[in-house]
């Protein structure tokens, strides 16, 4: 275990009733991953780069004793235990979970397994809309950008849907 820290997490789900599929996740996190400090509200977003239903995605932080691998680790296991199956192939598939580790404090991780910051965060409004509602003041460590700059630079032209539906 290690000194506090805190993270940012992407939830997203496209199959089965994926509001309750975050809440679940939700609820793992809090009992696997770490203190729930903050939920943003839940957008909705059409599949980018393949064909399938709508996603739901929020964002969350989360305050963690976890080594980031350790982190990672866990939502795998989380991801699992949801009934995400995954290929060795390198192609988008809609899927009943997907959490992916945004920002790890403000540390920068490059190793096989991770990379942090998340390496197309500031690419994809559906992370960039619920990022903000949380940290609009996040500093991105790599970029030198707060998030709510972020948005403006973003080549990305699907924009979520903020649903009214509450994550929590």
């Amino acid at each position: 275990m290690i000194k506090k820290k805190i993270i940012f997490l992407s939830i997203g789900s496209n199959l089965g009733n994926k509001a309750e599929n975050i809440k679940t996740a939700l609820k793992f996190l809090a009992i696997k991953v770490g203190n729930v400090k903050s939920i943003s509200s839940i957008y909705e977003t059409k599949a980018s780069g393949f064909d399938g239903p709508d996603f739901f995605n929020l964002c969350v932080s989360i305050e963690t004793e976890y080594s980031a691998e350790e982190v990672l680790n866990r939502l795998l296991k989380i991801e699992i235990l949801m009934g995400r199956v995954r290929t060795n192939q390198r192609k988008l598939l809609s899927r009943k979970i997907d959490i992916d580790i945004l920002f790890y404090d403000d540390e920068i991780i490059l190793s096989e397994k991770l990379q942090i910051p998340h390496p197309r965060l500031q690419n994809r409004n559906f992370v960039l809309y619920p990022l903000i509602e949380i940290a609009p003041n996040l500093k991105h460590p790599v970029l030198k950008i707060e998030t709510s700059a972020l948005i403006k630079k973003c080549s990305d032209s699907l924009i979520p849907l903020k649903l009214d539906l509450k994550a929590f």
